[in-house]
């Protein structure tokens, strides 16, 4: 009996790692981000990207199952390009926190390695035990010009396992993703994921576009195209960018109704 309902909460798990948590600046343009110079939820998507920013930020990121907390910092005083992260997620009967250390290290003006080391912590409801696990995601970030930039990532590669399935101590993936600005008016951001150990025909697709009203007001669609996990859902989304505070909103809609609608509200305040 206890198999039986080891097998069936394993199988939740797996449905709930299906869709990425991310910040609502990300998750309202597909996705993506891994490519992407983002001071809001950049960090998390691409830990060496931290080494390419000149300030410290914090951002807050809320939806109705996930919290996200995190601060990076590479300003003056700054030792190092660091960051640090908590993040959040009750869904499915399935409770999850992890703790991130972010550290990057700039190899040239344009170019950055950097590594995420997280621990995590899952909780299945109904079973008395905790799962705790070590992950590491080495990143790679190059920003060829101020309107172009690429980014790669091996995405939670375990260093520990738990007694859980494998599709969750091996659930980890690499990601190549790109972005280019037009004119400091748009700005397209395109992600391609593999899972490690699916076949070429599993590959997930995100892209994003995100344009410029005015000096604070940015709009956002985004499309993500996950044959991983049998997903395809439309983003869109709202943000306010100004120069003391950025308030960013994401609506996400799964197009086979898996999955309730979502929306998240992340705040970001550099400093």
């Amino acid at each position: 009996m206890n198999k039986i309902f080891f097998l069936i909460t394993s199988f939740f798990v797996l449905q709930s790692f299906a869709i990425e948590n991310t910040g609502a600046v990300s998750g309202s343009l597909g996705g993506t981000g891994v490519g992407s110079l983002e001071d809001s939820d950049g960090a998390y998507l691409n830990a060496a990207s931290i080494a390419l920013f000149d300030k410290k930020s914090f951002s807050a990121s809320f939806s109705k199952h996930h919290l996200n907390i995190q601060m990076s910092d590479n300003g003056r005083e700054a030792f190092f390009p660091a960051g640090i992260a908590y993040t959040k997620t009750d869904e499915n009967n399935i409770q999850m926190q992890s703790y991130h250390i972010m550290i990057a290290y700039p190899v040239m003006a344009n170019l950055s390695l950097g590594v995420d080391g997280a621990f995590r912590e899952i909780k299945i409801i109904g079973l008395d035990e905790k799962f705790r696990q070590t992950l590491i995601s080495p990143a790679v970030f190059f920003q060829w010009n101020e309107f172009f930039s690429v980014g790669v990532i091996w995405k939670n590669k375990a260093l520990s396992n738990t007694d859980l399935s494998d599709f969750i101590d091996q659930n980890s993936s690499v990601a190549l993703g790109a972005s280019y600005i037009y004119e400091k008016f748009a700005k397209l951001r395109f992600d391609i994921e593999t899972a490690e150990k699916e076949k070429i025909d599993k590959l997930i697709y995100k892209i994003g576009l995100e344009t410029y009203l005015n000096d604070w007001i940015i709009t956002r669609i985004g499309y993500q195209n996950d044959n991983a996990h049998s997903l395809n859902f439309f983003t869109a989304g709202l943000g306010f960018s100004g120069p003391q505070f950025g308030l960013h909103y994401a609506y996400q809609a799964e197009a086979r109704n898996t999955r309730d609608v979502l929306h998240t509200i992340d705040l970001n305040i550099p400093f």
